[in-house]
């Protein structure tokens, strides 16, 4: 999906598939992902989008996210 709302888990080798997780980076607020979003991901080499889920207000995780093909 594009948005949170539209996201769900498939396997890598699903034919809907459309990013993978190529890394998670724990304690980061909204804020943080949506500034520095490439650069929190920057380690992950591939990462073309990214995904931050956690309370409004507080902290939470990114997902680095890359093609899954």
């Amino acid at each position: 999906g594009s948005s949170a709302n539209e996201m769900k888990v498939v396997d890598c080798t699903d034919a809907g598939a459309q990013f993978k997780v190529l890394g998670k980076v724990e304690d980061k607020s909204q804020t943080e992902a949506s500034v520095g979003g490439e650069r929190i991901c920057q380690p992950y080499a591939g990462a073309e989008r990214i995904f931050w889920k956690g309370e409004e207000g507080g902290k939470g995780y990114v997902l680095c996210l890359g093609p899954a093909k």
